[in-house]
Order: C-alpha cells, then sequence, then structure tokens
C-alpha cells in the first residue's frame, strides 16, 4: 500500500490562514479542548468540521476540512469535503486526496494516510453485500470468461452425459458485487497519545460508492 502525502497546491488566498478549533499544528501546544476532541472522537468531529470551515471554503480551507472529516468518518456536514475529495482523485492525472493545509499555527501535516487505486482483477475491488461471498472464476482455455459475483452457498451437482458421470459446483443466490477503484484509510496525529484512526474506506469514484456506507 503506498503512501500519499500532503502536497503544495496553488491558492491565490495563500497568505490567509485558517483557524481550525479542533487541530492545531503539530509544533503547537495541546490543549484541554484538543485532548478531549480525539478522546470523543467522532460526534465532535462532526461539529468541528462543519464549524470550522466555512461554506464558500477556499481550496485550503477544504483540504484542511477533508483531513478532519476523513478522520470523523465523513459525519453529514462533511458531503463537501467528500465530493471535493473524489473530484481531485477522479482528475486526470489524479491529484492526492488532499492538497496544502495551512492553519494558524503553519502548515498541518502530521497525518498518515495509506491510499491506493484499486484494479479490476484484485478482491478487494468487489464488494458483496452481508450474508453473500465473493467468488472468482479465473478464464481459462476452454472460453470460460473471467467473472466475479457474489453468493451465498455452493452445491456439488452430479450429471450423466454419454455414458459418463460428472460434478459440477454450483453457487447458488448469485448477484453482482458492487464495484471500487479506491481505497484510503488516515490517522491524525500518529505515534501520539491523541492518534485517531479513520475507518477503511473503499470507494467507486465514478459513482460515489462508499463501504463502510455514509451516514447521509
Amino acid at each position: 500500500m503506498t503512501k500519499s502525502t500532503i502536497v503544495k497546491i496553488s491558492n491565490p488566498n495563500r497568505g490567509q490562514q485558517l483557524v481550525l478549533p479542533c487541530i492545531r499544528s503539530k509544533t503547537g501546544p495541546v490543549s484541554a479542548d484538543r485532548r478531549s476532541w480525539w478522546g470523543l472522537a467522532l460526534k465532535p468531529l462532526a461539529l468541528c468540521a462543519a464549524t470550522a470551515v466555512p461554506t464558500a471554503a477556499t481550496a485550503y480551507d477544504m483540504d484542511c476540512k477533508v483531513i478532519l472529516c476523513l478522520a470523523g468518518g465523513f459525519p453529514p456536514a462533511c458531503s463537501d469535503a467528500f465530493a471535493y475529495m473524489v473530484s481531485r482523485l477522479s482528475k486526470v492525472p489524479p491529484l492526492p486526496p488532499f492538497g496544502y493545509c495551512e492553519m494558524a499555527g503553519g502548515v498541518y501535516s502530521n497525518v498518515d494516510v495509506s491510499a491506493r487505486f484499486l484494479g479490476r482483477h484484485e478482491s478487494a475491488s468487489y464488494i458483496c453485500p452481508e450474508g453473500k461471498r465473493l467468488m472468482h472464476i479465473h478464464d481459462d482455455d476452454s472460453g470460460i470468461p473471467e467473472e466475479w459475483f457474489c453468493y451465498t452457498r455452493e452445491e456439488t451437482r452430479y450429471y450423466r452425459e454419454d455414458g459418463d458421470w460428472y460434478e459440477e459446483t454450483v453457487y447458488l443466490d448469485k448477484s453482482e458485487p458492487d464495484r471500487v477503484s479506491y481505497e484510503i484509510r488516515i490517522i491524525v496525529e500518529p505515534g501520539t497519545a491523541q492518534a485517531y484512526s479513520s475507518p477503511h474506506y473503499r470507494i467507486n469514484l465514478r459513482t460515489g460508492f462508499v463501504d463502510p456506507p455514509l451516514e447521509w
């Protein structure tokens, strides 16, 4: 799994600094509010992301909001940050999920992001609903095409042909899996007592499908 980095992007408002009450630069002091924010995690994150970034956010503001929202599991106030992240990843060539995050204490970069694009031959690219298992049928010389599908259970059936007995595996309740193309997870303040990890998200960048689902 490759590491994404915070990349500096050009912005006409470079001189403007964003003050977020929930996070400070890693060189700044750790306040009691910040410690409690990390400890309570998701619910304060929703409030923080909603109040810290104005609706008409600059690029810097939104990059910071993506960090907060991703760490908090993209609560309802973070739909714009999610859309912004997906738009960056969907560009050709793709950009990192977020860019330059400037705060009152300087550039905030104390995050560890594991992120990568998923190929269609990887099992991680396919998601089955709860109660079903994923199956991959490889293509072979007999002309059977490659297939990914979900199923509930399998049975072995026997049949006779030209005087000989054969067996075959039958997969019951087959359905198409959901396809995803990108996975991402973030740890903010890694290696500290305030460290907090996001869920491991898998996303279809074309349709917006997300696993685990977002509660919007």
